[in-house]
């Protein structure tokens, strides 16, 4: 997955060394990871057995309907009415087989 880091704690112009060591979380600061544009997509068909390996991003590209998610925290399932074009909009851990929306798409 594209990444981008946002490093806290002194960050002292000129100190590139510093700053990468950071980056790396190897040094005084913290860095955290946050995920950007996902870099794979594939049609979902929605399953109770399949649980995704990857936090999961799911578009709805076909008709309206809903769709049942477990949130990849692991919480219980939460269903979402979309219209064709929105995503839930949280990462998902599954999708459940009674979500009614076609056309699914999972990217992560």
């Amino acid at each position: 997955m594209s990444t981008i880091h946002l490093v806290t704690g002194d960050t002292a112009a000129g100190d590139i060394e510093a700053r990468q060591e950071r980056q790396r979380g190897n040094g005084a600061g913290a860095a955290y990871t946050y995920t950007m544009f996902p870099i794979n997509a594939e049609a979902l068909t929605p399953d109770d057995d399949e649980v995704f390996e990857y936090p999961s991003a799911i578009y709805v590209g076909g008709d309206a309907g809903t769709v049942v998610v477990t949130p990849w925290g692991g919480q219980a399932a939460v269903t979402y009415t979309l219209e064709a074009g929105q995503f839930v909009p949280l990462m998902v851990r599954a999708v459940a087989e009674s979500s009614t929306a076609t056309g699914l798409i999972r990217s992560w």
